[in-house]
């Protein structure tokens, strides 16, 4: 593991192989409307006419860059340790998630006031990963259930609303999640202690396993690159990104991009011919980088952008790109 701190992280040395497990959905929970909260953002505040944008969470604040220029924009506020980011890819809403209180903060691209909170039901408070279907706008977010025993895959239709929290049979320990172009849902999970890679087929409510073709190793956030699930093997000093060609219940790796000196950071975004990491490099007073890489030929870094991040305790959390509206 790198110096990115990150709790998914663990000590599974591989994905497991798993078939015949049943799925079941789980009734709605009632929960909070969405509310426009107050903000302690920057008071410069970005607009579309920066075109796409980067956003990076740092345990202290979430860093707005424009992209691919890198140049800081704006800072938003974070109110745990932890914030987990994705973005819908039609509006370039961000979805800022808290990953101990259960508190989604929603931004419109570019916007330093949020547009509304979003929170999990009740018992489901701790958060781990997020992403939107592209075919509808839903937001799914994989969280613990109560004594992070069970947990469920929460589901906010059109990103906002009510959410409903879905579970697999025998499944814990809910992690990544990734829609592909078709909505289909991706998730990463464990299944009686065992790791598993499962699908929610678009318009379905229940979770069925892949068997896996081939080696897999345990990963720790994956990504639909237009073609392939994409997913991350994190560790220092490089990290790997492997594609898997899904093909009905099957999955198996067909490729690999290796970035050097990214520094295996378990985390990265994929977006118009690039992908976007931390970067392994340390300047004096404990800077930290983003960089990018182009996607899928990895090699050297094409640009990095130090500063992100300033003294010891201060780690890249998670990252995401808010696509500008003209797009």
């Amino acid at each position: 593991m790198s110096f990115f701190h990150s709790i998914r992280a663990s000590g599974l040395a591989a994905l497991i192989f798993l078939v015949g497990c049943g799925g079941r959905s789980i009734g709605g929970f009632p929960l909070a409307g969405a509310v426009a909260p107050t903000s302690k953002a920057s008071a410069h505040k970005p607009s579309g006419s920066y075109g796409d944008l980067l956003y990076v969470s740092t345990k202290k604040n979430i860093v707005v860059l424009t992209y691919p220029q890198l140049k800081t924009v704006a800072t938003l506020p974070v109110y745990y340790a932890w914030t987990y980011l994705c973005s819908d890819p039609h509006n370039g809403n961000i979805f800022a998630l808290d990953g101990g209180s259960g508190t989604i903060t929603v931004y419109a691209h570019g916007g330093t006031t949020p547009i509304a909170t979003l929170a999990v039901p009740s018992g489901y408070q701790v958060l781990g990963d997020c992403a939107v279907d592209p075919t509808t706008g839903n937001l799914a977010v994989p969280t613990d259930g109560p004594y992070q025993e069970e947990g469920a895959v929460v589901i906010f239709t059109g990103g906002q609303g009510i959410g409903t929290p879905y579970s697999g049979k025998k499944l814990r320990d809910y992690e990544d999640v990734a829609y592909d172009d078709s909505g289909n849902l991706f998730l990463s999970a464990n299944i009686i202690g065992r790791r598993a890679l499962l699908e929610m087929p678009a318009g379905k409510q229940d979770f069925t396993p892949f068997k896996f073709v081939g080696r897999f190793q345990y990963f720790d956030k994956m990504q639909w690159d237009g073609s392939h699930l994409v997913y991350d093997i994190a560790g220092p000093p490089t990290a790997s990104l492997e594609q898997v060609q899904v093909k009905g219940r099957y999955v198996k790796i067909i490729g690999a991009t290796t970035l050097d000196h990214s520094g295996g950071s378990g985390l990265f975004w994929i977006y118009d011919g690039s992908v976007i990491t931390p970067f392994s490099g340390i300047l004096k007073g404990f800077r930290r980088a983003v960089a990018t890489w182009r996607y899928p030929q990895g090699g050297e870094p094409t640009s990095k952008r130090y500063g992100i991040t300033r003294g010891e305790a201060n780690n890249i959390w998670d990252l995401t790109i808010s696509s500008a509206s003209s797009k």
